[in-house]
């Protein structure tokens, strides 16, 4: 029996179907995926939305000796929603808490639209820069509008993004009555979510430690400023955050054991695969390379009956 493309699973029992395990269709049989991920139609399928999130991923590591640089993403439902502001005050508290500061390059920017690309290849730390954003990484080109900030005279929070400033690289917090915030005006660009993963990048920070903390965000629901919706995320670390309150759950297998472990799963649909499933060269598993189609050596360190 041949396994052509190397995945652990025999050829005559591959099994064609969209694999993202956050995807409408997702198909836990699928060995193959087939490019049918649908991610916009589970409303209509009668399948449970992961409606809007906020993803915390590692960028990139060592750009700064030691530091890891992380970017915060909030995950659209629609691919028309319009981002439009990151903020805090007394009422929706935004905090962020580090274990040993964050970095700022002496040549970047408080905000994203502050980093001149042309100056990335000369100067090595700058993409390690910690600023705010929505939506762009550099300099606004055609219809993307700079970010603009806002801050209270009590909780001056920009500073904690400036080189040298009083508060360069610290804690900071917008939970006063005046307030503070990021944001965009609707109509840029900028504010609506990528084509690729529907999401919209608003924040990269590079630590050496850990970080926990709350973010508050406004979006505008399929671009309609009316239809405001206001969410906020608590997180601690890496990983995919619901807003408080809860929110449309997102399915899949939550057991870490588990051959078909989705990491971004909130509540579990019973479609946990045993290890011996896994392992198994054929068998009903997903899990890739556990053994390969003679049975050969485990990868994962279980034996080819799970053990």
């Amino acid at each position: 029996m041949s396994d052509s493309d190397g995945d652990g699973v025999c050829d005559e029992f591959e099994v064609a179907g969209c694999t993202a395990d956050n995807a409408c269709n997702y198909s836990a049989d699928a060995t193959d995926d087939d490019g049918s991920c649908d991610y916009c139609s589970c409303s209509t399928a009668g399948m449970a939305m992961s409606a809007y999130t906020m993803t915390i991923e590692e960028h990139a590591s060592d750009i700064v000796p030691g530091t890891t640089t992380y970017r915060f993403y909030v995950n659209m439902a629609n691919t028309d929603d319009f981002f439009s502001s990151v903020y805090g005050n007394e009422d929706s508290p935004l905090s962020m808490t580090t274990a040993d500061g964050f970095y700022n390059s002496q040549f970047g920017s408080t905000t994203a639209g502050g980093i001149n690309p042309a100056f990335l290849p000369f100067f090595p730390d700058l993409p390690a820069d910690s600023w705010v954003t929505i939506g762009i990484e550099s300099q606004p080109t055609g219809d993307q509008a700079p970010i603009s900030t806002v801050e209270s005279a009590s909780q001056p929070w920009v500073s904690a993004f400036a080189f040298a400033s009083a508060n360069d690289g610290g804690d900071f917090a917008m939970d006063d009555a005046t307030g503070g915030a990021w944001y965009v005006l609707n109509g840029s660009s900028n504010g609506l979510p990528d084509a690729v993963n529907n999401r919209v990048l608003f924040m990269q920070m590079t630590t050496s430690g850990g970080f926990s903390g709350a973010m508050n965000v406004q979006v505008f629901e399929h671009g309609v400023g009316a239809e405001s919706l206001y969410m906020t995320f608590s997180f601690d670390g890496v990983g995919t955050f619901m807003p408080a309150g809860g929110g449309d759950p997102i399915l899949g297998c939550t057991d870490a054991l588990a051959c078909n472990y989705a990491a971004s799963a909130t509540d579990d649909d019973g479609s946990c695969l045993d290890l011996d499933e896994c392992g198994v060269c054929g068998g009903d598993g997903i899990a890739d390379g556990d053994c390969d189609c003679a049975g050969n050596g485990p990868v994962s360190g279980y034996d080819c009956d799970g053990n």
